[in-house]
């Protein structure tokens, strides 16, 4: 027998809308009765009716995380918190992964406004880009996380300080002695790679940072790029003494590098980081980094987004939140020698 929810208010001896507010997990109801309506959901095995629910309310309850490359740890990291969430809010998630091409970027909105979501967490946008502009600009709710747009375009943001973060870096590797610390850059594209390289070359005479200009290469996220980025700097005729890379992400590929190429970490030369992937803190690893608070962010990225789509956050005045990033010492910088 497939039981409905009037006979679980009925048999809970409640109203149909106090268990409709249990269901969608809204407030309102004490917690004795909440646990009650609950037990008896689970005694009959009651299944919520989603397709009814829709087409009731114009609502499918399902969210769109739209990521820049889930190969790299930060999204699939950032990714597992975001569907956890939603699916405690009975939120469905669905993921598409960009590769960093604004093509597929916008192969996957139109996919997912076909799927009717009733908004969208952007992971993948650039600076420019007129795909979310666009739909900042319509009636979908929509948040960006980790990466923000250009211009005047108000939208919606969760993300890091990162002027704090470079800043942070750079303290450490020149309270140890660094002066030759070579930086390598994600895409300038991106808000990330484009605000870690400025903070970088404006802080970088604060703490007494060469500034040659070879010492600037840019990795663009990319695997190979970063290899190349590694190799050229160590072929200056003065190398650098620490190697700081713009996410983990490049991070890893510099360990790789370096010791490929016979230098040891960190005696040779000291490596660091930027986002703390869970990765970074393997025994085998690591790895110093600045840690911009991943999961907390997501979490933040998609409850603000509910909020949104719930009507309970106002769509004229733009969330902006920068999360304070924190230095994490490793076993990956040691002063030079």
């Amino acid at each position: 027998m497939a039981y409905t929810l009037h006979d679980i208010a009925a048999l809970s001896g409640v109203s149909i809308a106090t268990v409709s507010r249990v269901i969608n997990g809204k407030p309102g109801v004490n917690t004795e009765t909440r646990e009650k309506i609950i037990r008896k959901i689970k005694e009959l095995d009651y299944q919520v009716n989603f397709n009814a629910k829709s087409m009731k309310t114009r609502r499918t309850n399902t969210i769109g995380l739209i990521t820049a490359d889930i190969t790299n740890p930060f999204y699939s990291e950032a990714a597992k918190t975001i569907e956890f969430q939603a699916r405690k809010q009975n939120y469905t998630l669905i993921v598409g992964n960009t590769g960093n091409s604004m093509s597929e970027e916008q192969t996957i909105i139109r996919a997912f406004q076909q799927r009717q979501v009733d908004g969208f967490i952007f992971a993948s946008s650039a600076l420019r880009d007129s795909a979310v502009e666009n739909l900042v600009n319509s009636p979908v709710p929509v948040l960006l996380y980790h990466r923000h747009l250009g211009g005047q375009c108000r939208h919606h943001f969760v993300g890091s300080d990162e002027r704090k973060g470079i800043a942070l870096a750079l303290e450490h590797l020149s309270s140890l002695g660094h002066r030759r610390v070579a930086f390598i850059s994600g895409s300038r594209k991106f808000s990330t790679g484009a605000e870690r390289l400025r903070f970088f070359l404006e802080l970088r005479r604060t703490y007494g940072i060469d500034e040659t200009p070879h010492l600037i290469q840019e990795g663009g996220y990319e695997i190979a790029k970063t290899s190349r980025a590694v190799e050229q700097l160590m072929r200056l005729q003065h190398t650098p003494t620490a190697i700081f890379a713009a996410n983990d992400f490049m991070a890893l590929q510099v360990l790789h590098q370096v010791l490929e190429l016979g230098y040891r970490v960190p005696e040779d030369i000291s490596v660091m980081g930027y986002d703390d992937i869970p990765l970074a803190s393997h025994n085998s690893i690591q790895l110093s980094t600045i840690d911009v608070q991943i999961t907390h962010g997501a979490h933040l990225a998609v409850m603000n987004l509910i909020n949104l789509i719930d009507g309970i956050a106002s769509d004229t005045q733009p969330v902006r939140m920068l999360l304070e990033p924190k230095l994490v010492i490793r076993s990956s910088t040691a002063p030079p020698t």
